[in-house]
């Protein structure tokens, strides 16, 4: 498998700085409350408390700390208290990311003014971002090109998207926006390009996507030959995913959450005798089921039932309600909620669809962003018996949210980690002081990647994995009753 090469993985890097905050290391008193918060309510209280506790006599660490209040009103679906939050950190501390996020933000709530504003300080701030960093411009262009076409200005919106990095066209986000300009010029072939990605990914559920690409399909003559090519495209995935399903032996099954939402998953009964535990994986977004070959066969070998659990917005788990990941945006932390209920319902859907399934010993595997549903529900669920996090990259507004959740419910964890993992090593071994130490595992591998493709890439993984697993679930060892004194 090839490795991009390093130059590319740092530019990356740095071009994802500008899309989420900054995975904080612990250095600042603002970065301190985002592991020691229990709650994003805490965490919102306290962040609050600090910025007028330090007004007086450090404005940027103020700042910081409405920054990060922001994010967190952000991603609980409250724009206003967040574009509050940011206003307050921009005139503290003044940092481009501050004027981004702000600009960002006034961009998607769309109020009377909001457009304008956001577009006047994104150009006024550009000068100064150019001079400093090539990689955050090309975010402040895009930016730019989206509020200029929001503001009906077309013509300036296609000239900035035509300076952004091509980099930023893989985020589903942006080709939206991008393929959404280019429908306003005479490029309707790119727009067709940039938009039938998403209407593939989304199966046909996004709606706004299709509507455009319908009305690129009626300019270009071509409707009905758009419909095919969008369902023989969609079926040529399910191909490629349905080789994965049967090269594990596993099988799709559908069900639907409490709220109605209609979930999917692969299935890998374990062919053992008798009863079999439950395992649920969830993947990430950023997941492929190829990445759980290995860990999910591995379970399944171990004598469990696994499920290995698509979220909402991804694969067949789309709907016109979260048709993509994307999707969750501005109600991340609504979305991370409603994961770890589908825990639950998924450990139903096994019981379901199998009929040796025992559900009262459940384990509970989660990769990467969810690592913080993988925590609520085996903090929740008391018939999850031990909890498996995959290279763990909560939200730096969501770390102590997790943490908390494994601390108020100490359980046998394994916590596999990579190289690419290093950033977030202080998260690592916080994580592994709030479970139950002595029947947990810091497990480290020595390949690229992250998630769950240790499994696959290094050996030592699974063999190490299946050990702690048996140990995990290996009935609690009865205490030997006192000897009964002798009489006479």
């Amino acid at each position: 498998m090839s490795r991009a090469p390093l130059a590319a993985v740092l530019a990356l890097l740095a071009l994802a700085w500008w899309a989420t905050p900054s995975h904080p290391q612990g250095d600042s008193p603002a970065q301190a409350l985002l592991v020691e918060a229990t709650s994003p309510a805490d965490l919102r209280a306290r962040l609050s408390a600090q910025a007028e506790a330090r007004l007086a006599t450090d404005r940027a660490g103020a700042g910081e700390a409405w920054h990060y209040a922001g994010w967190s009103h952000w991603r609980a679906g409250q724009p206003d208290s967040a574009i509050l939050a940011w206003r307050r950190g921009l005139e503290l501390r003044g940092e481009a990311q501050d004027r981004y996020d702000l600009a960002d933000a006034l961009l998607e709530r769309r109020s009377p003014g909001d457009i304008d504003e956001a577009v006047a300080m994104l150009e006024t701030g550009l000068p100064e971002v150019q001079a400093s960093s090539a990689n955050a411009a090309s975010w402040y262009r895009a930016l730019l090109g989206w509020g200029h076409l929001l503001a009906g200005d077309e013509d300036k919106a296609r000239e900035r998207f035509a300076e952004m990095e091509p980099e930023l066209t893989k985020r589903p986000l942006w080709r939206y926006r991008m393929g959404r300009a280019a429908l306003t010029g005479s490029d309707t072939r790119t727009a067709v390009l940039l938009l039938r990605t998403l209407a593939v990914a989304s199966r046909g559920q996004d709606a706004e996507v299709m509507r455009l690409l319908e009305s690129a399909a009626q300019r270009l003559g071509q409707p009905d030959a758009m419909l095919r090519d969008l369902t023989e495209r969609i079926a040529a995935r399910d191909r490629i995913e349905d080789m994965v399903v049967q090269r594990v032996n596993g099988r799709r099954i559908k069900f639907s959450a409490s709220d109605g939402y209609p979930l999917s998953g692969v299935l890998l009964e374990s062919k053992r005798s008798g009863r079999h535990r439950t395992a649920i994986v969830v993947l990430a977004p950023e997941d492929t089921l190829a990445d759980f070959d290995s860990l999910g066969i591995a379970l399944r070998e171990s004598g469990l039932h696994t499920l290995l659990l698509q979220p909402r917005g991804s694969g067949w788990s789309s709907a016109p309600a979260c048709p993509l990941p994307a999707a969750w945006r501005g109600r991340e932390q609504l979305m991370l909620e409603r994961t770890a209920l589908d825990v639950g319902e998924a450990v139903r859907a096994v019981r379901l669809a199998t009929r040796n399934a025992d559900t009262t010993a459940v384990v509970v595997a989660a990769s990467r962003s969810v690592a913080l549903s993988g925590a609520l529900a085996a903090g929740r669920d008391p018939r999850v018996r031990a909890l498996v996090l995959l290279s763990p990259d909560p939200d730096a507004v969501d770390r102590g949210t997790m943490l908390a959740a494994i601390a108020r419910r100490p359980l046998p964890l394994f916590l596999q980690q990579t190289p690419e993992d290093f950033p977030n090593a202080a998260l690592m071994e916080r994580t592994y002081q709030a479970a139950d130490r002595a029947a947990s595992r810091l497990s480290e591998a020595r390949v690229p990647g992250r998630g769950a493709t240790a499994f696959r890439y290094d050996a030592r993984v699974t063999p190490r994995f299946v050990v702690w697993l048996e140990s995990a679930l290996a009935p609690a060892k009865k205490a030997t009753p006192p000897a009964r004194p002798r009489k006479g």
